[in-house]
């Protein structure tokens, strides 16, 4: 009697996962695969792997490696499906461009309640988005509105939903953003931070994480303490538009000057700078995560540019002086209230 019971659970178990194909993750197909005490069937195995196939190499990896051994006959069979694209990946892209272009739409109604003025409903839609950039962008709106509680509120709703793998980036985004926010609500400038506050950006700083350049500029300033130089820190593909690699720079031949002063300033600023004979530029002002701040046309029969009073908090960020498609110059920028 157990025995029919062991069988029928089994093939329940085998039903629901063939229905639920082909849509079934690594996870949930290795388990199939390892599954204790009592192994499934090679064959029922083979109809679940068949209908989620082409399945990944780790999922292969377990196919191979199986105890008891899944019979050659069977195995075969099993690697002549392993071409293509599997319907789940096919799933995912679509899953993964869809919301980029949900997110993308987004952050364009974000903008144009700013645009307008009307500062509440953009408030609104990043509180309850769920995109982590949201969060942070709204801890530096309220930062510069001086509401210091709402602030920290926003940074602390960063790790809700930041993914798993990102998880120590957002705790030092946190220890940054909790010194810059001290220092505003007791009205002090970055030279003032006390001993607690130095060690949490010295900890920051030697992270290994993207927020760690921010840390760095800080300690730089503050110290002048030397650490490498802006490009070799950012190199994720969000930021690929943002700087260029060592390599690239360095075969870059490069027509422009352009620098920034005084650096650093209070958010009244100019750029004094020089372009090729004819050729337009460009000046772009960005966080530390590469979202534009202030962006403005070149014209080279200029020489100096007046910027307007920027209002963003203290902090440190990024200006980029670019030519067409290449990028001539990008250094940092220090906000000081």
């Amino acid at each position: 009697m157990k025995q029919y019971f062991v069988t029928g659970i089994f093939l329940l178990f085998s039903l629901y996962l063939l229905a639920a194909s082909p849509y079934l993750s690594d996870r949930i197909l290795i388990a199939a695969i390892k599954h204790k005490p009592s192994p499934i069937a090679p064959g029922i195995l083979k109809q679940i792997i068949e209908a989620n196939s082409p399945v990944s190499t780790d999922v292969m990896y377990e196919l191979e490696q199986r105890n008891p051994v899944i019979p050659i006959g069977i195995m075969n069979q099993i690697r002549a499906l392993q071409t293509g694209a599997s319907a789940r990946f096919d799933t995912e892209r679509r899953i993964a461009w869809l919301s980029a272009e949900l997110l993308k739409l987004q952050n364009m109604l974000i903008e144009a309640y700013i645009s307008s003025g009307d500062m509440a409903t953009a408030k609104d839609i990043m509180l309850n988005s769920a995109n982590v950039y949201d969060k942070q962008r709204l801890a530096q709106i309220f930062l510069n509105e001086a509401n210091f509680s709402g602030a920290r509120n926003a940074i602390n709703l960063v790790l809700q939903f930041i993914p798993t793998d990102q998880l120590n980036e957002a705790q030092n985004y946190i220890k940054i953003m909790n010194v810059i926010i001290e220092l505003a609500e007791t009205g002090k400038s970055l030279f003032e931070i006390n001993a607690a506050q130095e060690q949490d950006l010295r900890e920051a700083a030697s992270s290994g994480t993207m927020v760690a350049l921010q840390a760095e500029t800080i300690l730089e300033l503050v110290f002048g303490e030397s650490f490498p130089a802006v490009v070799s820190k950012i190199q994720p593909v969000s930021n690929t538009k943002l700087l260029m690699s060592d390599i690239d720079i360095r075969k870059f031949d490069n027509p422009v000057y352009a620098k920034l002063f005084p650096n650093p300033n209070n958010g009244n600023m100019q750029l004094e700078y020089s372009l090729p004979k004819g050729e337009d530029g460009e000046l772009l002002i960005l966080d530390v995560s590469g979202k534009e701040i202030y962006k403005t046309e070149l014209l080279p029969n200029q020489k100096l540019l007046t910027i307007p009073t920027i209002s963003i908090a203290e902090g440190i960020y990024l200006y980029r002086v670019s030519l067409g498609e290449g990028i001539s110059v990008t250094e940092k920028l220090v906000i000081i209230r």
